[in-house]
């Protein structure tokens, strides 16, 4: 299975809630929701790169969050019919089968996108 964690710290800013008299409860739904929105860009974007034969690596592609630890998983874990994840096969090829990299370039979205979604609400929150 490949599985990308994504972590975010947004202990440093805290002088800037303070600063600009933002409640603080606000921060994290837009983290969430900038998430969801750079993870479902890397998701579609995964899923037309992703060599097809069955469709059955494709359809496993998905993003998850867990909470209450704000974990955000990027995640393909097709399994073949005896039950043994093959995602990463076509990601790094083998001795029989050249790589088309699928996840990895999906990859590179997730924080320009994160950031063109986040920043603009930040700087709304933040204006007076």
């Amino acid at each position: 299975m490949i599985d990308f964690e994504i972590t975010l710290d947004i202990g440093e800013w805290n002088a800037y809630y303070d600063k600009a008299s933002i409640n603080m409860e606000m921060i994290p739904s837009e983290i969430d929701e900038a998430m969801d929105y750079a993870l479902e860009v890397a998701t579609s974007l995964a899923k037309t790169l992703c060599p097809v034969k069955t469709g059955n690596l494709r359809d496993s592609i998905r993003h998850e969050t867990t909470t209450p630890a704000q974990e955000y998983h990027f995640i393909a874990d097709a399994k073949n019919e005896q039950g043994k994840g093959y995602a990463i096969y076509p990601e790094f090829g083998t001795i029989y089968q050249e790589w088309q990299p699928y996840m990895i370039p999906a990859t590179d979205t997730i924080i320009p996108s994160f950031v063109n979604y986040f920043v603009p609400r930040v700087r709304e929150l933040l204006s007076p």
